[in-house]
C-alpha cells in the first residue's frame, strides 16, 4: 500500500494552456486519486486511470495491460 503523507502537486495549468492536451492518464489507482484531487480542481480535466505496471499487480496478465493501454492509440492518432 502506497502511503503518500504530503503531496504537493505540479502547476499542470502550465503545461494545459501552452499545449493542446486532449486527455490525461494515469498508471494506477493511486495516481489517479491524486490526480483527481490536486490537480483535477485546477485542470477540469478528467483523468483515464490505467492498471499499474508494478510487478506487484502481478494479476493483470501481459494480454489485458495491453488491451488497457490501447486506448492511449484513439489519442495520439489524431495528430
Amino acid at each position: 500500500l502506497l502511503d503518500i503523507k504530503n503531496p504537493v502537486a505540479n502547476d499542470m495549468n502550465v503545461i494545459m494552456k501552452s499545449a493542446d492536451i486532449k486527455a490525461v492518464f494515469a498508471t494506477g489507482q493511486k495516481a489517479a486519486q491524486l490526480y483527481r484531487k490536486y490537480c483535477q480542481p485546477e485542470t477540469g480535466m478528467e483523468i483515464i486511470t490505467l492498471p499499474s505496471t508494478s510487478p506487484a499487480n502481478w494479476s493483470v496478465s501481459y494480454e489485458k495491460l495491453f488491451e488497457a493501454y490501447e486506448i492511449i492509440l484513439k489519442y495520439i492518432k489524431s495528430f
